[in-house]
């Protein structure tokens, strides 16, 4: 109501064209970042896979209820969060030796 009451009718007509931009660019978004990162692990011959992939995935949030897609986001997100904290765990010494090393060099004393 808050875009209604600031411009009239141009604000609820206005609300509904940002939000349906943003969502259109979300999707653009994602499907680039996701065939790129699929690409770079599998090779560039299988983008093919993740866009069937993709639009599978659009179909199932298209029929699936809010609370069941968000769910399934949650747990896509917190697998691939695994990865990253094992990864970090072992990198942790190597940066520790560099920012040292970096530290020593430009602030001597």
């Amino acid at each position: 109501q808050a875009f209604e009451t600031a411009m009239g009718d141009f604000g609820k007509v206005a609300l509904v064209v940002i939000v349906l931009l943003f969502g259109i660019s979300t999707m653009f978004g994602y499907s680039y970042y996701g065939k790129k990162s699929f690409s770079y692990l599998f090779g560039p011959e299988n983008g093919r896979i993740y866009d069937l992939f993709y639009l599978v995935m659009l179909f199932v949030g298209a029929v699936w209820s809010a609370s069941m897609v968000v769910n399934l986001i949650d747990t896509t997100f917190a697998l691939m969060a695994f990865p990253n904290m094992l990864a970090v765990l072992l990198l942790a010494p190597k940066v520790m030796a560099a920012t040292r090393d970096y530290f020593s060099r430009h602030n001597p004393g």
